[in-house]
C-alpha cells in the first residue's frame, strides 16, 4: 500500500478526515476501498451480515453501533460496513461482532 494511503488511514482512524483537518460528525474517508482487491467470501463476515462494533480504541464513539457488511477488502484486510447511524467506515475483523 502506498504510503500516503496508511497517513490518510492513521488519520481517519483518530477522527481527522484525511487531510489533517479535525474530526467530523460524518466522516467520509477521502480514499475508497480497493474494489478490485475485494472478494466476496474472504473473512468470516459474508456481504450483508448484521455486525457490531467493540473494542474500537481511536473511534470509541462507534463502539457498540451495529451496521451491514457490505465488502472485504483483502488488501487492507478490513470489512466496508455500512453503519445504521448513516456512516460507512473500514474495520477489522477484530473489531466486529456478529449479530
Amino acid at each position: 500500500m502506498p504510503e500516503g494511503k496508511i497517513e490518510v488511514l492513521k488519520r481517519l482512524l483518530a477522527g481527522g478526515d484525511g487531510n489533517g483537518a479535525g474530526s467530523s460528525s460524518d466522516v467520509k474517508p477521502d480514499i475508497k476501498p480497493d474494489v478490485k482487491a475485494m472478494k466476496g467470501g474472504q473473512g468470516s463476515f459474508k456481504k450483508g451480515k448484521r455486525v457490531m462494533l467493540h473494542g474500537l480504541q481511536a473511534r470509541p464513539d462507534l463502539n457498540f453501533k451495529a451496521g451491514r457488511v457490505l465488502a472485504f477488502d483483502a488488501g487492507l484486510q478490513r470489512y466496508q460496513v455500512q453503519l445504521d447511524i448513516g456512516q460507512e467506515i473500514m474495520a477489522r475483523e477484530a473489531n466486529l461482532k456478529a449479530l
